[in-house]
């Protein structure tokens, strides 16, 4: 059974060496794997439930009428990235953590966080999943997730040409009945996206409007 949720490791002034948070689904150790884009869960929330909201200490979540906060941009800050504040202080946190470009996504109505984590072993990983109107999804790994070379850490069927994620440039193309975009494959840090149950235009749409929170930590 996947639990469907996201874990956030309390604020503090030194970074713990162990993991930070993750998914119960588990995760490859980095650079062993591509990326861990696989067919959906089966146990997922139906669309009348509720958006999941991260927290320290368990929580009930919020009523499933209560809609994305999608304000304005405002670089830097991820009171631009869509969700309830405390979802946006899950970005705010993990960007003040990890040693790499943190980045959230701004979405239309209709869209919720599905489920996500981050974790600061291995060379940090962040990964989150929105769900939106009939059946569509959209996904992002970033961090130590493939270190394996470009190829292997770059699955796909398909590739059509460049294409902005955020502030940055990858490669997108197709993946099964997915769209897929790459950004620096096989490297550490790496991004990638991934949408389903959506046409081409809007896969990019989404990738575009990706919102990088603060800025990367020098490295050691």
């Amino acid at each position: 059974m996947v639990v469907l949720g996201i874990v956030v490791a309390g604020c503090g002034a030194t970074a713990p060496s162990g993991p930070l948070a993750s998914l119960a689904t588990g995760s490859a150790p980095a650079g062993s794997t591509a990326p861990s884009f696989s067919p959906e869960p089966s146990a997922v929330p139906s669309a009348e439930e509720s958006p999941v909201v991260p927290s320290a200490e368990p929580s009930a979540p919020p009523s499933p009428s209560e809609p994305l906060v999608v304000p304005p941009p405002d670089v830097g800050d991820a009171g631009a990235c869509s969700g309830t504040p405390t979802q946006q202080g899950f970005f705010r946190d993990a960007a003040a953590i990890l040693p790499f470009a943190v980045y959230c996504a701004v979405l239309p109505d209709g869209w919720f966080v599905d489920q996500g984590s981050y974790r600061l072993a291995g060379g940090g990983l962040l990964e989150i999943s929105y769900k939106g109107p009939g059946g569509a999804r959209f996904s992002l790994q970033e961090g130590a997730f493939c270190t394996a070379g470009a190829s292997a850490c770059s699955p796909h069927d398909l590739f059509v040409g460049q294409a902005a994620f955020g502030d940055q440039t990858g490669t997108y193309g197709r993946l099964g009945d997915s769209w897929v975009l790459y950004v620096d494959p096989g490297s550490s840090p790496a991004w990638a996206a991934r949408g389903t149950g959506m046409d081409e235009a809007a896969f990019l749409r989404l990738c575009a409007a990706l919102h990088r929170v603060g800025a990367p930590q020098p490295s050691p």
